[in-house]
C-alpha cells in the first residue's frame, strides 16, 4: 500500500470486516475518527477501538461497499454506500429491523503517509426510514452521554 488511497481503501475494507486491529495499522496513533450522524469523537486507538466494538454490537452485519476514492496532497474524500441493520437486542427491543442501505462519504486527513483523522457522515433519518428504527429513539440513543 503506497498511496493514501490504496491505504483508505484498505481501512474500509477491514472496517466492513470488522477488523478494527488491522485497520489502525494504517493510521497514526493519535488517529481521530468523528461522525457527527453518530455524535462520535473517538481519538487513540483505545477509544476508536472501545467504540468501534460498540458500533459493530449495534450494527453487527455492517459493510461498507466503496463507490469513488479522490485523493488530493493529504486529503483524501471516499464515497459509496453502507448496508447495516439495527441490532434489536443490543437497543433492548422485541422490534424487527430491516437492513438500511445509505449513501455514506468519509473524508481523511494524512499525516507523515498515516491516516490522521476521519469525519463519516451518513443521513440518520435515511437508516432510520429504511430499517424502521423510529427516528426520535435513534435520536435519543446517539445524544445521550
Amino acid at each position: 500500500m503506497k498511496t493514501s488511497t490504496d491505504k483508505t481503501i484498505y481501512y474500509a475494507q477491514m472496517k466492513s470486516k470488522q477488523d478494527m486491529q488491522s485497520a489502525l495499522k494504517v493510521c497514526s496513533p493519535e488517529f481521530q475518527l468523528i461522525s457527527p450522524t453518530f455524535n462520535s469523537n473517538l481519538k487513540g486507538e483505545e477509544q476508536v477501538l472501545i467504540g468501534m466494538n460498540r458500533f459493530y454490537e449495534l450494527f453487527p452485519d455492517y459493510k461498507v461497499h466503496v463507490e469513488d476514492v479522490i485523493g488530493q496532497n493529504n486529503k483524501v474524500l471516499m464515497t459509496g454506500k453502507v448496508s447495516l441493520t439495527p441490532n434489536s437486542d443490543f437497543l433492548k427491543t422485541n422490534k424487527e429491523f430491516t437492513t438500511a442501505q445509505c449513501q455514506f462519504s468519509a473524508n481523511f486527513t494524512f499525516e507523515n503517509n498515516m491516516i490522521s483523522k476521519e469525519i463519516f457522515v451518513l443521513d440518520l433519518l435515511d437508516l432510520c426510514l429504511q430499517s424502521g428504527w423510529e427516528i426520535e429513539k435513534a435520536a435519543y440513543f446517539f445524544n445521550r452521554k
